[in-house]
């Protein structure tokens, strides 16, 4: 079965519930991520209208605390987040990193991000930094790059 969407935003959630699945649990625990192939007769409504047909289903499950419950009825809000975000500098149409993280901002003014992007650092990266935002990552990148930004945000105050 193919699968549709964009190829970046898949990673970019994956990994930010990945990295929320992280700051959930404590001292140790576990992170299960699996897919499943299912098939729906008839439309859901939810977010958004599910038509019917054949779907892959990607679940992430961790062992941490959980969501409070005033936290949970927001996890869908744009920009709402508790946990750190990777934002990518170059997005189409017409909004890039620096738009995106200071729109970020007007939300929660503490917001940490690690930056990536297939192009060489630019001076939208640096201003995007002084805003707040941590380490910029170039493309192709490493998982344990990555994991090393996100540890270097997470232990700022």
């Amino acid at each position: 079965m193919s699968i549709e969407g964009s190829p970046l935003h898949i990673f970019t959630t994956v990994m930010n519930l990945v990295f929320n699945a992280v700051e959930a649990i404590k001292k140790s625990g576990r992170i299960i991520i699996s897919t499943e192939s299912i098939y729906t007769s008839k439309p859901i409504k939810g977010y958004t209208v599910i038509k019917q047909g054949e779907y892959v289903v990607l679940s992430i499950s961790d062992s941490g605390i959980g969501i409070i419950k005033d936290d949970l009825k927001r996890i869908f809000e744009p920009f709402y987040t508790k946990d750190l975000i990777l934002i990518d500098m170059i997005m189409e149409p017409g909004i890039d990193g620096f738009e995106t993280y200071k729109q970020i901002l007007k939300y929660n003014h503490r917001q940490k991000a690690v930056l990536v992007s297939g192009f060489s650092e630019t001076a939208r990266v640096k201003q995007t930094q002084e805003l707040g935002a941590g380490e910029y990552i170039k493309k192709p990148y490493l998982i344990k790059k990555i994991a090393q930004a996100v540890k270097k945000e997470l232990q700022k105050k």
